[in-house]
């Protein structure tokens, strides 16, 4: 440990800008390639550790970007620096800056004190989410100097939401202490905790994140955090129990959400190498996705040509072009219209103009696909999706496959509807649970550059201001639906 000592503080001296190079600046340098070859795995590992934890509270302080760190370091003869700031950089706060708290993760501050889970600063932390439920007010306790042991750790006590330990809720060393003489001094918590983990492998794989990022995070943090030992011993123990007791396959499919280079020799510890396999499982995964996917795509194109040859699509697609000039259903009252207008012109009527160019009233000229005066009609052709839906057709947007289409590369013959994103308050429409701006509208794209509604256009509609493509429909036929397979999710 000595190497590792001299090194580190070479390091520190190194970055602690020319105010302290000076004469020291040629020990540093001849310290740290004299040394760093004398370490061992471990030792080089939490080297690599402290240094990190060391960039991150010099960027915190300083706020210093990577790019001045990098210049820093220029002239810098050591290759093993160069690989500490370029590679590991943009790991430096997932490695360094977590804790646990009473069972949850949470974050040090910059006094490197283990920040209260409850507060909202790391209860709405997106980055903790990967270690299950967050400290949100549900996990209350309904009093001063209470707090709640995460549930997944200690257990789910009485009400089933975790133990609640009578300690100062600020202090993470006497609330983790806290909640671990309860646990430790409560008959069967063990077990119950290992069942519930068994049973639930994605619970198992959010329990081992804590157990990776704990053994991690105590490795540099010992001194500070005295709890560190018990709660390692206890939460390798169940760690370890529970992965021999669930089914090894169904927990590897899990771990690929958890897995990182920072946290992998730890899973490999505890769980007996299944880290590095989450790695190639996850690898063989992405591939028979794409796979799949690629697979999808060619099925769909080909159901959308034929899609494009149906006869009901090719006379819609000229119903609605003839009518671009005509006021259907009295379109044009109230306006200077009377029976035609000019095909360049909106009458703000796009759904009743599509729906008509797709549901002909009985008694027209056209052929009849059904009652319309029955058919829902719904004015705003933010809707659409609705009534397209029920009659067969597809989101195209809807099928990560077909995601990459816009208005503009839409298939021909496809119905594109669009929200208004800045619409006003009292224009807004829940679309299939979305709240989306109204009024909208609705088109048929005729032609590669013929975006017909109640009027004709030769490019996507911005007819009443901005408008959103949410919806690219066409209807994909029986003997196509078959041959989609689906995306496995693991």
């Amino acid at each position: 440990m000595v190497q590792l000592r001299l090194i580190y503080i070479s390091f520190i001296i190194l970055i602690g800008g020319p105010h302290i190079l000076g004469a020291e600046e040629s020990f540093s340098r001849v310290s740290i390639a004299d040394n760093y070859h004398l370490l061992n795995r471990q030792e080089k590992d939490h080297l690599h550790l402290l240094i990190l934890k060391l960039l991150n509270k010099r960027t915190k302080e300083q706020k210093f970007e990577k790019k001045k760190y990098q210049e820093l370091f220029t002239h810098n003869p050591i290759e093993f620096l160069d690989f500490f700031i370029v590679k590991s950089y943009a790991n430096t706060e997932a490695a360094v800056d977590r804790c646990n708290f009473g069972g949850w993760i949470s974050t040090l501050d910059n006094m490197n004190q283990c920040e209260p889970p409850w507060r909202r600063s790391v209860r709405d932390n997106p980055r903790l989410l990967v270690f299950g439920d967050t400290y949100t007010r549900e996990y209350s306790c309904g009093g001063a100097n209470l707090f709640r042991c995460n549930p997944l750790i200690f257990g789910l006590g009485e009400d089933g939401k975790g133990i609640c330990a009578s300690t100062d809720d600020s202090d993470s060393n006497e609330s983790t202490n806290s909640c671990l003489s309860i646990f430790l001094n409560s008959e069967g918590a063990t077990r119950a905790v290992i069942d519930n983990l068994e049973k639930n492998p994605d619970q198992l794989a959010s329990y081992l994140a804590i157990v990776a990022e704990t053994l991690h995070f105590c490795q540099i943090n010992v001194l500070d955090f005295p709890y560190c030992d018990d709660l390692n011993a206890t939460l390798l123990n169940i760690s370890r129990l529970s992965v021999m007791c669930t089914d090894q396959q169904e927990l590897l499919s899990y771990l690929p959400d958890i897995v990182t280079p920072f946290n992998l020799d730890e899973l490999d510890s505890i769980t007996n190498g299944l880290g590095t396999a989450a790695i190639k499982y996850a690898e063989d995964l992405t591939k028979r996705q794409q796979e799949i996917r690629l697979k999808n795509r060619t099925v769909y194109q080909e159901a959308i040509s034929a899609y494009q040859q149906d006869s009901r699509l090719i006379s819609t697609i000229q119903r609605i072009r003839d009518n671009s000039d005509k006021c259907i259903m009295d379109s044009c009252d109230g306006t200077r219209h009377s029976r035609s207008k000019p095909q360049g012109t909106s009458l703000a009527w796009c759904a009743r103009y599509v729906k008509f160019a797709m549901y002909p009233p009985r008694g027209t000229d056209a052929d009849s696909y059904g009652s319309f005066e029955e058919y829902p009609w719904g004015s705003d052709g933010v809707e659409s999706g609705d009534w397209l839906k029920k009659d067969g057709f597809v989101n195209l947007m809807d099928i990560p496959e077909m995601s990459h289409l816009t208005p503009e590369t839409a298939p021909i013959g496809s119905i594109i509807v669009y929200e208004k994103p800045a619409a006003n308050r009292r224009n807004r429409y829940n679309v299939d649970g979305i709240n989306r701006g109204g009024p909208g509208h609705v088109e048929i794209k005729a032609s590669e550059n013929e975006y017909i509604s109640d009027f004709i256009n030769d490019e996507p509609t911005t007819v009443g201001g901005d408008r959103r493509a949410i919806g690219i429909y066409v209807q994909i036929p029986p003997e196509f639906e078959s041959q989609i397979q689906e995306i496995p999710e693991r």
